[in-house]
């Protein structure tokens, strides 16, 4: 009997407890510590400047994220290119400059984490063109190879010159979108509207255009299309002129078009990431009232419903020019021109709630019948406990 009842208030502890912790995470709505794949569009995404700083300022160069660390290909670095590479490790909060650089300082290149394609046992970045040398703004014609394992590089193959295109992977090729050529850098030749697809090792010019001559432009991958925001180019007066579009490109079908929703301005030199649901578009450079300012926007764009949003979450100041990354759950915005930008590392990162309804429903209908058992047992052993109680014989004895 003693060994029963020690059972009983165990089932009744175990019952308490589990009502309780139901209570806490479904009443007062806390974050569950475990991540879900399948991320609510509810999720808040909150804009951090981090303590840790870039070794050196930089802006306008290219990134990207090989699964542990992110990397920061060469930019401007105040007076002059740079050819340095940065290696950011987010686990123990350390920027650092690689002992190997790019093979001379260059600006405006374009890279992707090449993911799919490996050589030996390594895959790949590829740092595309660029205005290479110093005081140079010849389009650099170099493909530079870099392995993140090894920290090694080479010049396996050459495009058609490039400098500020933006480019993606798609899984087994990368398209690099518009871009300025050689030679020139303020002149409005020096802009083209061409789509070059590199496949390595080869690359060639595809047949479609993009609707009007641009560079600055960022872009991203959604495992289908490519979008691709603003930029600009110089017109037939000599003057920048921003563009506010959004394009879709489609490599399936090679065809561009040009989505109804624009961004809340014109602008260039932004930089983008995707992160599974939506596009965000960070900073960039703008003209207002006839004069250039800086921008500190955070501009969400969902492609499904082709929805434009300015978040309440702002840049800690103003910049154009920065480098972003995506990580599978945080963003890094390194850099960029504007008021202490150039060394600065900002996260945009989000806290998942439990707002998935099925979830509640599984947990609810499990409580609802471990109660119900629980109470079943109990009255049960109740019952049994009184009409199995046995009578000493003695006691019936006339």
């Amino acid at each position: 009997m003693e060994g029963a009842n020690r059972m009983e208030s165990k089932r009744f502890l175990l019952t308490v407890l589990t009502l309780s912790m139901t209570f806490v995470i479904l009443v007062c709505d806390i974050p569950i510590p475990f991540a879900l794949e399948d991320v609510s569009e509810t999720d808040e995404y909150t804009v951090t400047l981090l303590p840790e700083k870039m070794p050196l300022g930089l802006s306008l160069g290219s990134g990207a994220w090989d699964g542990k660390y992110a990397y920061v290909f060469g930019g401007w670095a105040g007076r002059h290119a740079s050819g340095v590479i940065v290696k950011y490790d987010p686990k123990n909060h350390l920027a650092t400059a690689l002992f190997d650089n790019l093979p001379s300082p260059r600006t405006g290149t374009s890279a992707v984490y090449a993911y799919g394609t490996s050589y030996g046992s390594h895959n790949v970045c590829y740092i595309f063109g660029g205005a290479s040398g110093v005081g140079s703004y010849d389009a650099s014609i170099e493909v530079v190879r870099f392995w993140p394992e090894s920290c090694w590089r080479d010049i396996p193959r050459y495009i058609p010159g490039r400098i500020s295109a933006s480019a993606i992977w798609d899984g087994r090729v990368a398209y690099l979108f518009g871009g300025k050529k050689a030679p020139g850098e303020s002149i409005p030749s020096a802009f083209t509207d061409e789509i070059l697809k590199f496949e390595p090792p080869t690359s060639k010019i595809l047949p479609v255009k993009l609707p009007h001559v641009r560079a600055h432009t960022s872009a991203v991958w959604d495992g289908k299309n490519a979008y691709i925001f603003g930029g600009g180019y110089i017109n037939e007066t000599f003057e920048y002129e921003f563009l506010d579009d959004i394009l879709k490109f489609d490599p399936a079908t090679n065809k561009i078009a040009i989505m109804e929703a624009k961004l809340p301005s014109q602008r260039a030199y932004t930089s983008a990431i995707w992160d599974g649901h939506n596009a965000y578009v960070f900073g960039g450079e703008t003209r207002i009232n006839g004069s250039v300012v800086y921008l500190d926007e955070v501009v969400r764009y969902n492609p499904l419903a082709d929805e434009v949003a300015v978040l309440p979450q702002r840049l800690p100041t103003p910049r154009e020019g920065t480098v972003a990354v995506w990580t599978g759950s945080v963003a890094y915005v390194f850099g960029g021109r504007g008021e202490k930008a150039d060394t600065q590392i900002v996260m945009m990162s989000h806290e998942t709630k439990f707002t998935f309804p099925w979830l509640n429903i599984i947990l609810m209908s499990t409580l609802a019948v471990g109660v119900a058992v629980s109470l079943s047992i109990y009255v049960v052993k109740k019952h049994m406990g009184k009409s199995e109680e046995v009578i000493p014989l003695e006691a019936c004895s006339p």
